[in-house]
């Protein structure tokens, strides 16, 4: 449980820019409830990044125990950015795969100049996700909607191939990566949970698989992590907490699959709401 916090500021380029959205962090909560190893999941870039980590960072947890005991835990938590002018475009997750399973040291892409989408977005918690290529030059290229019938899908494309990237590299050289992004009609909606049994529970209905690590491939390290999370009533994944652990950075691994997961949401009385479920995330070498 988050007890205090402390507000990421905006940098001058996202603010000139306008971009609005969230960062996405891991971190693990010691047992005197401060934050250590903070990093970044699913960055925005214009400096964004850098902010939320040293934001975080400041912020004070409730030490999570198990059987009485004080313990240490891994966790995600979100940063937002966005300015006060009502209804306008969000990036709410922006997803980088890296050379998927390979032993390489790698980086991923940085995006250094932002377009939003032309003109409103529409109706308030209207999602549009995009699926392209950054280049080894940093360009996007290829860019498809997940959703042929997306009718905002246009706008969002012609936004997303004016933005440009510092390249992702590859053991030093530029590589080019699949990515994609999910504008969301926002702010988004406040999350919260109500009592009352549910009529139907979350169903998957989109996995990306999770990368493995160098230091876990050649240590040969496979099985299982085991996640506790919040299923919002939009399908999206947040307050992922680690309950059983790999290590060697797959826990940061699997954090970061699963916050790209989607879900059909649960349902009290035909409503879709908000609830807590248990995931896992299985690494097996082949």
């Amino acid at each position: 449980m988050l007890v205090s916090s402390v507000a990421p500021e905006y940098s001058q380029e996202a603010r000139a820019a306008r971009l609005q959205g969230t960062v996405s962090l891991y971190l693990n909560v010691g047992k005197d409830g401060a934050p250590t190893s903070v990093q970044v999941l699913h960055g925005l870039g214009l400096g964004l990044d850098e902010n939320a980590v040293r934001a975080v960072s400041q912020w004070r947890f409730q030490p999570a125990k198990l059987n009485g005991r004080v313990i240490e835990i891994g966790m995600s938590v979100d940063a937002s950015f966005g300015f006060d002018t009502g209804p306008s475009w969000y990036v709410r997750l922006a997803d980088y795969v890296v050379e998927r399973g390979k032993q390489t040291e790698s980086e991923k892409p940085v995006l250094l100049n932002y377009a939003a989408p032309d003109g409103t977005c529409g109706t308030p918690g209207t999602t549009s996700i995009l699926k392209f290529k950054v280049s080894a030059s940093g360009i996007p290229e290829a860019v498809q909607p997940l959703e042929p019938r997306d009718p905002l899908a246009k706008v969002a494309a012609e936004a997303v191939l004016a933005w440009r990237y510092r390249p992702a590299k590859v053991n030093g050289e530029p590589k080019e990566v699949d990515a994609s992004v999910e504008f969301e009609c926002g702010p988004p909606a406040p999350v919260k949970i109500e009592p009352g049994k549910l009529d139907t529970v979350p169903q998957q209905i989109f996995k990306r698989e999770p990368i493995y690590t160098t230091a876990a491939q050649q240590a040969k390290r496979k099985g299982t992590v085991r996640i506790a999370l919040m299923v919002d009533q939009s399908g999206h994944t947040s307050n992922a907490f680690v309950i059983e652990s790999l290590g060697i950075g797959l826990d940061e691994k699997a954090v970061e699959a699963v916050k790209t997961w989607r879900f059909r949401p649960a349902t009290r009385g035909g409503v879709p709401v908000s609830t807590n479920a248990t995931v896992v995330v299985d690494f097996r070498i082949k």
